[in-house]
C-alpha cells in the first residue's frame, strides 16, 4: 500500500469557534473517502490546513498500461479525423498494429479491433519486414536499424544539414522558413533531401507565385541568389533513399512544371481583362450573408474612406478612392481562385502592369496587412494604411452588428485578429489626431440592415473590444523603453501590464496618443522618483473619497504647506493643459514629478481630518486636485508600487489625518 497526502481547506474554514467541523471539513472527508475523525492537521507556510492521508493499493504497471492505454489513445484528438473499420473508431490514420511495451513484457489490450503486442515494422519501401521487439529500451536503435528515424527533432536537424549542404553546393542563398522545415519533419520517416530544377521561362512570373508554387503547394525550399533573385532551383524532402534518385527528382520536377504551366496560363489569361472591368462582378460575391456583396463592401470602404481622409487632411484622396475601387477586384481571377492565398499580391501585380500608380497598386497588397498578430510586414504608404484600417474596421463592426462577436476559443472570422492589426496601424503618427470612436460609430451607420436599436453600445463593445486587443498587443511585445523612438523594438524589455492599464483605463479613442503616453511612462518609471513620486500620489488618492467635488477655497488655508501646494498644483494645471496638448508627454510626466516635493511636505505639516469640518473638506479638495492632475494622463492608482513606511502607516490608520 501506498499513503498520499492530500491538502483540504485551512483550519479556520474546516472548524467553527466551537471546535465542531464545518461543512467543508466535511465535504472534504466524504471527497476523499475518509472519516471526519481521520483528518489531520498540518502547518505549512501559508498557515494550517487539514489534510487526509489516503490508503492506495499498489498495482503493477502492466495491469495500469492495460486499463490507461486505450484510454489514452481514446483521448488524441485531431483537426480531422478517419473511420475505417467496422468499428467506428476514428483516428488521424488508419492503424495497422500496437506496439505496447514495458520494459522486456508486453502490455496487451485490444484497440480499433487491434491486439497489442511486441511486432513492429520498418520503412514501407526500405525495411517492409516486420520484426520482434524484445526490449522496449532499444525501440528508437532498432527502427533505425530499418530506416525510422523516430525523433522528430533528429530529423528536423538531418534535413536542416542535407538542406544546407545542398544550398552550399549550387552556391545559392535560402531564406528560414520554420513552416516548410517542420510540415518536411512530419512528413517523412527517413528524410533525403535532393535537389531539383525548373525551366528559366517560368522565371518570368512574379516572384510570390513562384513560391507559392513551389513552398505553400509542393512544400519545396526555394533558392535564391546572392542578390536575392529566386534561382530555378529547389530543394524537395523525399521519404526514400534509393540508387537512382535522379529518377524522384525527375519526378518532382515534372510535377512543378505542370502547377507552374497552370499558373503562367492563369497569369496571361487574366491580363486580357483589366481590374476596372471586373469590379462589376463582385455584386455575385457573397461577403457575408448578413452584410451583403463584396460590392457593398466597396461602397462601405468608400464612404469610411472619405470620413478617414477628411479627418487626417490627407492630400492622397484621389488615390486613396481608386485603391478602394479596385482592391477586391483580383478576387475575380483566376490566379487567385487556383491560389488563393495569392489575394492582393496578384491584385498589385496586375494593376503594376495595367498603369495604375504605385500608391495604388501598393494599397491593392498592403491593405490585406498584417495577415497575423506575427506578421512583421505592415502598410507603408497613407493610401495603405487608410484603406487597412476601412476594411479591417468594416468588418469587424458588421460582425458586431450582426451578433457574429468572438465567445471564448470560438473566433471564426478572425475578428481578434483583425482588431490586431487595426490596432497596429493605429500606433502610426498619421492617426494621432483619429477618433476611434467616431470611426466606429461611422462604419455602424453603414450597417442598416443590422437594425441596431442601441448603436452607442455597440460603438462602446467595439471600443472595448479594440481597447483588449491593445492591451493583449503590449503585454506580448517589447519596447525601446530607453528610447524616444518608439517604432523600433528588441527582445528583453516587455510593456509592464499597470503601466499599460494605467493609460488605457483612463481614456481610449485616440489610439495613437495613448501609445505614446505608454511608451513615455515606461520610459519614465525607469527613473528613481517614479516609485516615491506614485507613493505621494496614493497618499493622496486614498484619502479623499470616492466621486468628492468641492471648490479649493484660499481662504480656508492656515498652514504654509496649503498654500504651496495649491501654488504648484495651479502652475503644474497650466502647463499640463498645453502639453497634453502638444502631445508632450514626457514633459507631462516631468511636470507631474515636480509636485513630489510639495505633496510629501503637505503630508509631513498638514493635519488633514481636523473637526473643523470646512478645514478639512477644503484639505481634502486639495487632494483631490492633485489626483485630477495626474488623472488626466491615466489612472495611476492601478501603478503598482512596493509599500514604503508612509504607505504603511495611511494602510493602518495611523496617518489618516496627515
Amino acid at each position: 500500500e501506498a499513503i498520499r497526502e492530500i491538502q483540504g481547506p485551512p483550519i479556520n474554514r474546516g472548524f467553527d469557534s466551537d471546535g465542531h467541523p464545518t461543512q467543508a471539513a466535511e465535504k472534504f472527508a466524504r471527497a476523499q473517502g475518509v472519516t471526519l475523525k481521520s483528518l489531520q492537521v498540518k502547518k505549512t507556510s501559508r498557515g494550517e490546513y487539514l489534510v487526509a492521508q489516503v490508503r492506495e493499493k499498489r498495482r503493477k504497471a502492466t495491469g495500469l498500461l492495460r486499463e490507461m492505454l486505450p484510454q489514452m489513445l481514446d483521448a488524441l484528438t485531431f483537426p480531422r479525423t478517419m473511420r475505417w473499420n467496422a468499428g467506428g473508431t476514428r483516428f488521424v490514420r488508419p492503424i495497422r498494429w500496437i506496439l505496447a511495451l514495458y520494459e522486456k513484457r508486453t502490455v496487451s489490450f485490444r484497440y480499433a479491433e487491434l491486439k497489442s503486442g511486441n511486432r513492429s515494422y520498418g520503412h514501407a519501401l526500405m525495411s517492409p519486414g516486420s520484426f520482434i521487439l524484445r526490449d522496449a529500451g532499444a525501440y528508437l536503435k532498432e527502427l533505425k536499424k530499418r530506416r525510422v528515424i523516430v525523433d522528430h527533432v533528429l530529423r528536423r536537424e538531418m534535413i536542416r544539414e542535407q538542406v544546407q549542404t545542398l544550398t552550399r553546393s549550387a552556391r545559392a542563398r535560402l531564406r528560414e522558413d520554420p513552416e516548410i522545415l517542420d510540415q518536411s519533419t512530419f512528413q517523412v520517416e527517413f528524410p533525403v533531401a535532393i535537389r531539383g530544377r525548373f525551366d528559366r521561362d517560368f522565371l518570368g512570373l512574379p516572384e510570390e507565385v513562384l513560391v507559392n508554387v513551389m513552398r505553400e503547394q509542393q512544400g519545396y525550399f526555394t533558392l535564391y541568389s546572392r542578390n536575392g533573385k529566386i534561382l530555378p532551383k529547389f530543394i524537395c524532402i523525399t521519404n526514400v533513399k534509393v540508387s537512382s534518385m535522379k529518377t524522384i527528382c525527375a519526378g518532382h520536377e515534372r510535377v512543378l512544371k505542370a502547377r507552374l504551366e497552370d499558373a503562367r496560363f492563369y497569369f496571361e489569361e487574366d491580363q486580357k481583362i483589366p481590374l476596372e472591368g471586373r469590379v462589376e462582378g463582385l455584386r455575385g460575391m457573397v461577403f457575408q450573408d448578413r452584410l451583403g456583396t463584396l460590392y457593398d463592401k466597396v461602397q462601405r470602404l468608400d464612404h469610411l474612406t472619405r470620413t478617414l481622409a477628411d479627418g487626417l487632411d490627407l492630400s492622397c484622396q484621389k488615390e486613396l478612392q481608386r485603391a478602394v475601387w479596385l482592391c477586391k477586384a483580383d478576387l475575380l481571377t483566376g490566379m487567385v481562385r487556383e491560389f488563393p492565398s495569392l489575394q492582393g499580391v496578384m491584385g498589385r501585380e496586375y494593376a503594376r502592369l495595367q498603369g495604375e500608380s504605385e500608391d495604388v497598386s501598393r494599397a491593392i497588397f498592403e491593405h490585406h496587412l498584417p495577415r497575423s498578430a506575427q506578421d512583421p510586414m505592415m502598410p507603408k504608404t497613407a493610401v495603405s494604411k487608410c484603406l487597412a484600417v476601412a476594411d479591417k474596421l468594416d468588418t469587424l463592426c458588421g460582425c458586431f452588428a450582426v451578433g457574429l462577436r468572438p465567445s471564448g476559443s470560438e473566433d471564426p472570422y478572425g475578428l481578434r485578429r483583425m482588431g490586431q492589426g487595426i490596432i497596429r496601424i493605429l500606433l502610426d503618427d498619421v492617426f494621432i489626431r483619429l477618433s476611434l470612436g467616431e470611426l466606429i460609430r461611422t462604419s455602424l451607420s453603414l450597417f442598416p440592415q443590422a437594425g441596431l436599436s442601441d448603436p452607442s453600445k455597440c460603438v462602446e463593445d467595439v471600443r472595448v473590444f479594440l481597447r483588449e486587443r491593445m492591451q493583449s498587443f503590449l503585454r506580448t511585445r517589447a519596447t525601446t523603453a530607453g528610447q524616444k523612438e518608439v517604432s523600433l523594438w528588441f527582445k528583453g524589455t516587455t510593456y509592464r501590464a499597470d503601466l499599460v492599464d494605467a493609460v488605457l483605463s483612463q481614456r481610449f479613442d485616440r489610439v495613437a496618443e495613448a501609445y505614446r503616453r505608454i511608451v513615455a511612462l515606461v520610459i519614465f518609471h525607469r527613473q528613481s522618483d517614479f516609485e516615491p513620486l506614485m507613493v505621494a500620489y496614493k497618499r493622496a488618492a486614498r484619502i479623499v473619497p470616492a466621486e468628492w467635488s468641492r471648490p479649493v477655497q484660499s481662504n480656508l488655508f492656515r498652514e504654509p504647506e496649503e498654500k504651496a501646494l495649491s501654488a504648484a498644483c495651479q502652475k503644474a494645471e497650466l502647463q499640463i493643459r498645453s502639453l497634453l496638448r502638444d502631445h508632450h508627454n514626457e514633459d507631462v510626466l516631468r511636470t507631474l514629478a515636480g509636485l513630489r516635493q510639495p505633496i510629501d511636505a503637505f503630508f509631513d505639516k498638514v493635519f488633514v481630518m481636523v473637526e473643523d469640518q470646512a478645514i478639512r473638506e477644503n484639505r481634502l479638495a486639495l487632494l483631490k486636485m492633485v489626483c485630477d492632475l495626474f488623472n488626466q494622463y491615466g489612472d495611476f492608482s492601478r501603478v503598482m508600487v512596493e509599500e514604503r513606511t508612509p504607505e504603511t502607516k495611511i494602510a493602518t490608520g495611523q496617518s489618516g489625518m496627515k
